[in-house]
């Protein structure tokens, strides 16, 4: 999985001017994610979480200078517990600084750093846990305008939610990847 995300990024650099310069017609962009979950730390070990999904159903962007913005996002991922069919889920409200620079005429890397809110529920046959606290991402992505007003997104987070309630002391935490499309804002 993780090969074809780095084949999917190179394919989007393929054929561009190496760094170069911001001629942006539009600064910023709003748009929907999805891709795969992978479970890390007590998740993985302790939760005995599968692979799952991440959906992003807000990934915001906006940039006030050539390299400097402010990124949003709004996620939920979901984690199979073993084979049991019962999940694991968690949500995050994030928002934080936003570097941003063109690679070529079309495509721009980004890093972002985020911080916010969490929530996370565990909802089996013979037990309900719920809890919310501090969350955080830091992450990546490439994105490719290939239309005036239309973007492809591809990015890899790291995303941990440190809930309090009845995981007091617990850590959620996954690397997602994760491909979608952005409307580009003036």
């Amino acid at each position: 999985m993780k090969k074809h995300f780095l084949i999917t990024l190179l394919v989007l650099a393929i054929g561009s001017e190496s760094f170069a310069q911001s001629n942006r017609d539009r600064n910023g962009y709003i748009g929907i994610n999805i891709g795969p979950s992978f479970p890390t730390g007590e998740l993985k070990n302790d939760g005995l979480a599968k692979t799952g999904l991440n959906l992003s159903l807000i990934n915001f962007g906006y940039l006030f200078s050539d390299n400097l913005g402010i990124a949003a996002k709004w996620s939920g991922n979901a984690h199979q517990i073993d084979d049991s069919g019962e999940y694991w889920s968690y949500g995050t409200l994030l928002a934080g600084p936003l570097y941003s620079t063109p690679i070529s005429s079309r495509v721009e890397w980004d890093l972002r750093g985020l911080v916010g809110y969490g929530t996370a529920l565990l909802d089996t046959d013979y037990f309900v846990a719920k809890g919310n606290g501090f969350a955080y991402s830091i992450g990546t992505g490439i994105r490719n305008n290939f239309a005036r007003k239309w973007t492809l997104t591809v990015n890899l987070d790291y995303l941990a939610v440190k809930p309090k309630g009845d995981f007091e002391g617990d850590k959620f935490s996954a690397v997602d990847m994760s491909i979608g499309i952005a409307y580009r804002l003036k």
